[in-house]
């Protein structure tokens, strides 16, 4: 039976996006992703700074797999908890309105029974000389009890749904953090902690398919990475109106994955 049409939805699709998150990955299994990526971002080892835009420091790694657009991105948010962090990056049906830059639209086709792993349909905003591409991805969310940072991973699952007509399909990998830390690149101690601010740090590999020139699709990976600055933007915002209001907001605490 072939998969699910997007540009069709048919009543019994829920029940196969279900089935799908609860099998086993086609590609690369979220498992794989998360040891390959999370040593990157727990040492920023070998990375170099490139450039800093809107805030967001941008990382390359040239030794990284040869087929993948790579990058790493970091933002500080002050006054701003893991927990809150993660209670928004969990609403992948938001996407399109704190991402508004690269995503037009965000749809969850299907989320684990066990409330921990979602199945994400998501489209990109077309950019000059590169038309939109969808990425469907399952994303799962861990939890540490040990320092309270939370981690959300995600593997590309191309096979669970047909292309859209009017997307190139492409591949994303991605992990991102929010953990309660100072500068990767400084010793881990307690003066290097603050209990009011919050890293952010995020991982991707893509693959564009279809046409696109090399310069493009370097923008492109650059451009994903600016989920950060608008996720920043709308958390200090947020924290800055609950303060005003002198109420306090406790962000949903929502199971994931222990680590």
């Amino acid at each position: 039976m072939p998969a699910p049409s997007l540009d069709k939805p048919q009543p019994e699709d829920a029940a196969r996006y279900e089935a799908f998150l609860k099998e086993p990955a086609v590609g690369e299994d979220i498992t794989t992703v998360a040891s390959r990526l999370a040593p990157i971002l727990e040492n920023f080892a070998g990375l170099t700074l490139q450039s800093t835009k809107q805030g967001v420091e941008l990382y390359r790694k040239k030794d990284h797999l040869s087929d993948r657009l790579f990058r790493v991105g970091r933002v500080v948010v002050p006054g701003v908890t893991p927990e809150a962090v993660a209670a928004r990056y969990w609403q992948w049906e938001d996407r399109k309105v704190f991402d508004s830059s690269s995503v037009t639209d965000s749809t969850v086709l299907a989320v684990h029974p066990g409330q921990h792993r979602k199945l994400v349909h998501l489209v990109s905003r077309p950019k000059p000389f590169c038309s939109a591409r969808d990425f469907i991805l399952a994303s799962e969310r861990r939890h540490s009890v040990v320092d309270g940072s939370w981690a959300f991973v995600q593997a590309s699952e191309p096979a669970a749904a047909q292309p859209t007509s009017s997307c190139t399909r492409a591949d994303i990998w991605s992990m991102f953090m929010a953990r309660t830390i100072g500068n990767p690149a400084e010793p881990k101690s307690e003066s290097n902690l603050s209990s009011g601010t919050t890293e952010l740090v995020y991982a991707i590999e893509c693959i564009p398919r279809g046409w696109v020139s090399v310069s493009v699709a370097e923008l492109l990976a650059d451009d994903v990475l600016m989920v950060l600055s608008s996720l920043k933007a709308e958390l200090m915002s947020n924290a800055h109106l609950e303060e005003k209001s002198g109420g306090e907001k406790v962000a949903e605490r929502s199971p994931g994955v222990a680590l």
